[in-house]
């Protein structure tokens, strides 16, 4: 010793672990009275190591980035072993793990989630919490449909739709559109614009799907005049006056004296 430790001197003796590796016996500090000339004798007995009522684990929950929601079935990998599966409530945990350096865990969900790597150090003993965001592999949200005549049942060009404060575009010679851009979880407003050949629609709001495509389609209305029914009654090619010409639910009318008639109708008849 460098120099004299009167009293009683905390001496440490620590077991030296391989890096990552599992201790196999405590440290321990014991007072010793360290005698002022020649050699003081102190034997220690080690105890076994334990983390006692704290355990090194690792442990999480895995969600979906974009909703939130659990994700069941995601597999916990350490290089190609399987150290745990998510389960309906999105946890995992696992124990046993190298502590003291980084490694690399691979959270491998189903489809159509994306994996992720990542990298994490734990302590000797107790809870390490990693909870995990996975993306979903899947195709952009689009708001598509087809604008058709409720006559014709044919496809309507020219018809602007929009998307309020996003985007605008217009149906091609099939009637049809589609509207990218657009975010999961938000409410848009969305509205017809036809020619005057068609009457408008009032707007309405959608919601798109997280992934791909959101279809609506829209019926439209065509503007016609009001219905008439007209002719001629003639006999034997000379046109006859004074026919009385009645319809259901209609005021009637007469023809004139050359046969011809021309009576506005009130109401459709299908």
């Amino acid at each position: 010793l460098l120099q004299s430790h009167p009293g009683l001197t905390p001496v440490t003796f620590t077991p030296l672990d391989p890096l990552g590796g599992e201790p196999v016996v405590m440290g321990e500090t014991v007072q010793v009275s360290i005698a002022e000339c020649g050699p003081t004798v102190v034997n220690v007995e080690l105890e076994p190591f334990s983390c006692g009522n704290d355990p090194r684990l690792l442990q999480g929950v895995v969600t979906d980035a974009l909703t939130g929601a659990p994700i069941s079935g995601v597999t916990v990998l350490f290089g190609t072993s399987v150290l745990a599966t998510t389960d309906q409530s999105g946890y995992y945990q696992v124990a046993g793990l190298p502590y003291g350096f980084p490694i690399t865990l691979r959270f491998s969900p189903p489809s159509p989630y994306l994996a992720q790597d990542i990298d994490i150090s734990l302590g000797l003993c107790g809870v390490t919490q990693l909870n995990v965001s996975l993306e979903k592999d899947c195709a952009d949200p689009v708001l598509q449909g087809v604008v058709t005549d409720a006559v014709t049942g044919q496809g309507i060009p020219i018809v602007t739709v929009w998307v309020e404060g996003v985007a605008a575009t217009s149906t091609d010679q099939d009637g049809t559109y589609e509207l990218s851009g657009l975010s999961f979880g938000t409410p848009y407003t969305v509205r017809f614009s036809p020619s005057s050949e068609h009457e408008p629609t009032s707007a309405f709001s959608v919601f798109v799907n997280e992934c791909g495509v959101t279809r609506r389609d829209m019926t439209l209305t065509p503007i016609c005049d009001d219905p008439v029914l007209e002719g001629r009654v003639t006999f034997e090619g000379v046109g006859w006056g004074d026919v009385s010409i009645e319809v259901p639910g209609e005021s009637g009318t007469t023809t004139d004296q050359n046969g011809y008639y021309s009576m506005p109708l009130l109401q459709s008849h299908p």
